[in-house]
């Protein structure tokens, strides 16, 4: 039975405190670090970690299919970093960061009073951060001065306009599934995520990705999470049938593309994309099995022409983990089509489902890699949930 005092749930309470703690880290924006004291913000990193330390410690599970796949992504990473000579700690922490975050996702989706307060952090802090994020939009619309080097290209607390999708779509994906514990489609806490998202593409600057995201994840919501007349396999199959023929065909510069990027009011380049993704291409033929892994920053402005990589996470993958590394990360991608499960009974797989494809979207026109540890455990969550319900069923059959 619950402990309670009043109308607080004590458990819930104390998980609550603890994740908060625990992530504050992962959600707080970017710029934070420039803005706040840099005693605070390490006091913060500090507390996050060792609380991270000890929960990893004290809550430790099996290794299962969905934790190997991630283990498999990251240890190629960090392979490639290895035999390139390159930014071999970085790697490390990179990959070792998203496992943490795995790990801690497989025991909190395995209980429910920790499901519901991570759920409940992850939502609140994000949209805490975010509704601050539009307070500074609204009140500096050339860019918070101490961080804005150029007026053309504004920058608030998540960096440019550009990053912030990435920053508040676990926040998202977290407020939907709490929408669904109260039977509704969208609350007035997801409409604000939603509707900032367009503000800040009206009034600063068109951020078509961001824009396409928003209106995908309502077009998911309301036409097959409250319907059973879909089959949801089905339909995850021909929405990644999709994303891969599309980036086939970006990457292939086919006629049609120039028309994609006139809908969406970008130049036949997209905003310069298309160069990025010819010197990748180029790039990857030469290291094709492992690729590049992590290279100091400086190269890589050299060999790709940006700081964040080609602006195209499957090329992304491509050169850091080489054909090895796009195979698993391919493989995580379709591997809900591997299990044999009757989705349609569960209405919140089936939110990660669209959440999870959005994340995809992301990857055709964004850079993903320093933003992983955001966006793939969204795609995990998905994945790890499938994974535990059919062994749920099977175990019931066995029974």
């Amino acid at each position: 039975m619950n402990k309670r005092i009043g109308i607080i749930n004590i458990d819930r309470a104390k998980f609550y405190l603890l994740y908060l703690f625990m992530f504050l880290i992962f959600l707080i924006p970017p710029a934070c670090e420039k803005l706040m004291s840099s005693s605070i913000y390490r006091f913060i990193k500090i507390t996050s970690y060792f609380f991270i330390l000890i929960y990893i410690i004290f809550n430790f599970k099996k290794i299962n299919h969905s934790l190997l796949l991630m283990l498999g992504f990251n240890f190629i990473l960090v392979l490639s970093t290895f035999l390139n000579n390159g930014e071999i700690t970085e790697s490390i922490k990179h990959a070792v960061t998203i496992l943490i975050i795995c790990l801690i996702l497989v025991d909190v989706i395995d209980n429910n009073i920790k499901r519901i307060s991570f759920i409940y952090v992850t939502r609140d802090l994000t949209l805490f951060f975010f509704i601050i994020n539009l307070l500074m939009i609204i009140l500096y619309p050339t860019g918070i001065p101490s961080i804005t080097y150029d007026p053309q290209f504004p920058n608030y607390l998540y960096g440019n306009v550009n990053s912030t999708i990435k920053h508040i779509l676990p926040g998202m994906c977290c407020s939907s599934l709490l929408d669904f514990r109260k039977n509704k489609k969208v609350s007035l806490y997801t409409l604000i995520f939603i509707f900032g998202i367009f503000y800040q593409a009206l009034f600063i600057y068109f951020t078509a990705t961001a824009v396409l995201n928003c209106l995908f994840i309502l077009f998911w919501i309301h036409i097959f999470c409250f319907s059973n007349k879909y089959n949801i396999r089905k339909v995850y199959l021909i929405s990644i049938t999709l994303i891969f023929l599309i980036e086939i065909m970006l990457v292939s510069r086919l006629k049609v593309v120039s028309l994609i990027s006139n809908i969406f009011g970008k130049d036949f380049t997209f905003s310069g994309r298309i160069y990025l993704w010819n010197n990748v291409i180029n790039l990857i033929t030469k290291k094709l099995f492992v690729g590049y892994g992590v290279i100091d920053e400086s190269l890589e402005v050299y060999l790709i022409g940006n700081f964040y990589g080609s602006h195209n996470y499957f090329l992304d993958v491509l050169f850091q983990r080489g054909i090895i590394g796009l195979i698993f990360l391919i493989t995580i991608m379709i591997y809900p089509l591997l299990v044999n499960f009757e989705f349609e009974k569960q209405k919140y797989i089936n939110l990660l489902f669209g959440y999870s494809i959005s994340c995809f979207i992301l990857f055709l026109t964004e850079p993903i890699y320093n933003k992983e540890y955001l966006i793939l455990p969204i795609i995990f969550s998905l994945i790890y949930s499938i994974e535990k319900s059919k062994n749920i069923n099977l175990k019931s059959r066995i029974e």
